[in-house]
């Protein structure tokens, strides 16, 4: 009996869901790291009524522009949200790494790519990732991250693309066996 192509669908995001979330875990520290801007989210938004309506009276105030509460309580809402508050959290850090290494450049972005994915923030990771490219193509962690992404979006040929050229350049065995399982998985998926 064949699957509906959206159940298939929805299997294989939530496989390539998972992978990402594996990379993720183990990422060392970056648990602890994501922590940092949920609690930062959470505190936003906790404050994010009483921000909109200061931040309303200053507007008013000072620049006498006449926007309504409604308007500023969205905004300061948005930018509240874990989405928003991992984008401010990973530039800072991918902007502190830059000033050390390369390598802490490349890794770092990595590690920030693999947040906003697992937010769900793929446009974000795509960014982090480019920027990780630009240090170093021939590196694997870029490559790895990118197929999963695309692994999720259903996109079959980018994602295996990414997979081989992530497998072809990667060192370690054992995230070579993680590549493999990627392959494995997008080999079973259909279309």
């Amino acid at each position: 009996m064949q699957l509906s192509t959206n159940v298939q669908s929805d299997i294989t995001k939530l496989s390539f869901q998972s992978l990402l979330l594996e990379e993720f875990l183990l990422e060392p520290n970056l648990r602890r790291e994501f922590g940092v801007s949920e609690k930062l989210a959470e505190l936003a938004l906790r404050f994010s009524d009483q921000a909109a309506k200061i931040l309303h009276l200053l507007i008013v105030s000072k620049a006498s522009l006449p926007i309504p509460p409604d308007v500023i309580k969205e905004v300061v809402g948005w930018l509240a949200s874990q989405r928003h508050t991992t984008l401010i959290f990973r530039s800072i850090a991918d902007v502190l790494a830059t000033a050390r290494s390369a390598q802490d450049k490349y890794n770092s972005c990595c590690r920030s790519a693999i947040c906003h994915a697992v937010v769900g923030s793929y446009d974000f990771a795509f960014g982090a990732l480019r920027i990780s490219a630009s240090v170093n193509d021939s590196w694997a962690r870029h490559h790895h991250i990118y197929g999963l992404i695309h692994g999720i979006e259903n996109r079959k040929a980018q994602a295996q693309y990414e997979f081989e050229i992530a497998y072809a350049y990667e060192p370690y065995s054992e995230t070579k066996v993680r590549i493999a399982q990627a392959l494995f998985a997008l080999s079973q998926t259909t279309g």
